[in-house]
């Protein structure tokens, strides 16, 4: 086992659609495949597709997929942009339409739902949604960098849980996890998926490592391993 062990996966009406506008999709907020955006990229994203969308961006296609899916994203791309509707609009119509995505991106066209009056108060919204994104967002990233390799401790009445399995051939698996218990001191090496990845010495941590199949040598921990956390799990001690 690599000192990488711990890398492992882990009725509305329209009316009542107005009130949602100010709410802004949150754009990553859920995992959404890989194969999923890359299948709509290749429709709407590139110059040289007849489905092409102009300004299209990959955050937008991820937000489609996770409004109506892959199959209808498309659709909802081409209607979002060719009509300047702001993604608050496009929100409420699926508030409205909950069971039926075809009605809601049809929805989008209706210009007594889409007018531009209600386009100007989803794009106020939306503008105000994102501000706030992007404030919260830089404050994280200097908090992130605060810590980097700095020595650190769980803070208290906390527990850091890293749990996976990772390949150990083609006969054998290795299921793994890893806790680092309140006061364990470790010094941060990185980042990972909006996390402090901190490296602690073995002998403070408990590991449990259980093996499936068949494996000429028994795994065994590496002396140091590598868990994630939150700033807010952690204390500085540098």
């Amino acid at each position: 086992v690599s000192s990488s062990l711990g890398s492992g996966n882990s009725s509305s009406s329209v009316s009542k659609s107005q009130e949602t506008m100010a709410r802004v999709p949150q754009v990553g907020s859920i995992d959404v495949p890989g194969w999923a955006i890359a299948n709509v990229f290749n429709r709407v994203g590139k110059p040289d597709s007849s489905e092409y969308v102009d300004g299209c961006t990959k955050d937008d296609i991820v937000e489609a997929i996770k409004l109506c899916g892959p199959g209808y994203a498309t659709y909802l791309l081409q209607v979002k942009f060719q009509n300047s509707i702001p993604w608050g609009l496009v929100q409420a119509a699926f508030d409205a339409e909950p069971k039926d995505q075809n009605k809601a991106i049809k929805l989008l066209k209706d210009p007594t739902f889409a007018s531009e009056d209600a386009k100007r108060e989803a794009q106020l919204a939306d503008d105000v949604q994102r501000s706030k994104e992007e404030s919260i967002k830089a404050e994280k990233e200097e908090l992130m960098k605060s810590f980097a390799g700095k020595r650190v401790k769980v803070a208290e009445g906390r527990n850091l849980i890293e749990k996976g399995t990772q390949s150990m051939g083609p006969m054998a698996d290795l299921h793994y996890e890893m806790v680092a218990p309140s006061g364990a001191e470790g010094k941060v090496v990185g980042e990972r998926d909006g996390k402090l990845s901190v490296e602690f010495p073995k002998e403070s941590c408990k590991v449990r490592l259980d093996l499936t199949g068949y494996c000429a040598d028994r795994p065994q921990a590496p002396a140091q391993l590598t868990l994630h956390a939150q700033p807010s799990e952690l204390v500085l001690l540098d």
